[in-house]
């Protein structure tokens, strides 16, 4: 047994003091190792996140875009010419008056029992949601026009729905009024609806794949620059819905708001 020194003592004091601080401080340096890649990981992971919502995006856009030329391309498109005439017709008929009045009524009812789409009624559009905007917030603060040309394109498409409902409800009254005998006032006044919502959805529809479609390049925009080799869904539009596509820009001032990053 070694003879005890206060010296020796002192020593033995001093490196365990060393060592406990070497110690703690090494687990300082692994603690916030750990929660640093532990941030960086739910960073990753929120980004993931975001990316996915964005492909979601990606196929909400494609798909509305493909249910909107469908309808623009079975009856939109032979609509609106028939929607002008009656607008015309019923503007010429408030216009006159008395015996004109009376003429101008017999015209427009022989014109309008010569139309095809006018009283077609039409099946609501079937709607691909969005995802909550929360999802890709992460991203989206660096290309602010997403929201709004998202958000334009869901209100829009959902209002074309409540249109058609209230075209269809107008439609069905007209036929069973008309089958117990129709007023000159009543049918006057569905002329009217009629020719006013037709030509909401012949406008409506037309700017709505504007909106999707300036939402479906922004997100192609950012994906192809900042994925940073994270898969994503590059959805390719059929041939029939391509020709759908309104051939002028639509929202000029919309659109000088996307981002292009691959500017930067």
């Amino acid at each position: 047994m070694e003879d005890f020194t206060w010296g020796g003592f002192a020593i033995s004091i001093v490196e365990t003091a060393i060592g406990a601080a070497l110690g703690f401080g090494l687990g300082l340096v692994a603690f916030h190792y750990q929660h640093r890649r532990e941030k960086e990981a739910e960073a990753e992971e929120a980004r993931e996140a975001a990316l996915d919502a964005l492909n979601r995006v990606t196929q909400t856009a494609g798909l509305n875009i493909e249910a909107l030329a469908n309808l623009k391309l079975q009856i939109i498109g032979d609509l609106k010419p028939e929607v002008e005439v009656m607008q015309k017709a019923v503007e010429a008929c408030f216009d006159a008056s008395g015996v004109e009045r009376e003429a101008k009524f017999q015209e427009m009812k022989a014109t309008s029992e010569a139309l095809r789409s006018f009283y077609q009624s039409l099946t609501p559009l079937p709607v691909m949601p969005a995802p909550d905007f929360r999802e890709f917030s992460l991203v989206a603060q660096k290309m602010p026009a997403l929201t709004i040309y998202l958000h334009r394109a869901m209100s829009t498409m959902h209002e074309i729905n409540e249109h058609i409902r209230e075209r269809n409800t107008l439609i069905a009254g007209h036929a069973l009024e008309g089958a117990n005998g129709m007023t000159v006032e009543r049918f006057i006044y569905y002329a009217s609806m009629l020719s006013g919502i037709g030509d909401y959805l012949c406008k409506s529809v037309d700017n709505d794949l504007e909106f999707f479609r300036l939402s479906l390049e922004q997100v192609e925009n950012y994906m192809k620059a900042k994925s940073n080799g994270v898969g994503y869904v590059s959805f390719i539009l059929v041939e029939k819905a391509k020709e759908a596509l309104p051939k002028e820009n639509l929202f000029p001032e919309l659109r000088n708001q996307m981002t292009y990053f691959d500017q930067k």
